[in-house]
């Protein structure tokens, strides 16, 4: 074979790699999607406190000024059983959420349709109490209306 029949021949299995990488590529290396990304489209979080074993009152800070018509609540680092929350409103109304569920580590409540959308919330108070061991994280989601 002459140089020219082996630098295409070379180049035709380059291009043969490539395309393997190409395609194999597409198939091995998705990226990992943490729970909160599958969840992000039209869901922001509203705010997070830790619940400390000794106390059945939170209060979480939101600094999300929109409207939201869903709530979640994550639980992270212990389980937490939560009894209600308390939705304060910049324009001094409240609305009171039950919840009523026992929450594992790394889990989430259900999805909860609040009575009407709520817009301008304030802080969030969760009524809960922690499981022993470590100091449970509750992170609050919203659904953007």
């Amino acid at each position: 074979m002459n140089h020219a029949a082996l630098s295409i021949v070379a180049a035709s299995r380059k291009c043969w790699l490539i395309t393997g990488m190409i395609v194999l590529g597409c198939f091995f290396t998705q990226p990992a999607v943490h729970a909160a990304s599958a969840r992000a489209k039209g869901w922001v979080k509203l705010g997070s406190a830790v619940v400390r074993a000794d106390k059945e009152r939170e209060v979480v800070p939101v600094k999300f000024g929109g409207t939201v018509q869903k709530i979640e609540v994550e639980v992270r680092r212990s389980g937490l059983n939560i009894k209600d929350i308390r939705l304060h409103l910049r324009d001094g109304g409240m609305v009171e959420v039950p919840i009523r569920a026992a929450i594992s580590k790394d889990k989430r409540t259900r999805t909860i349709e609040l009575p009407r959308p709520v817009h301008g919330i304030v802080k969030i108070e969760l009524f809960s109490q922690s499981w022993r061991g470590p100091q449970a994280e509750a992170i609050v989601w919203g659904k953007k209306r």
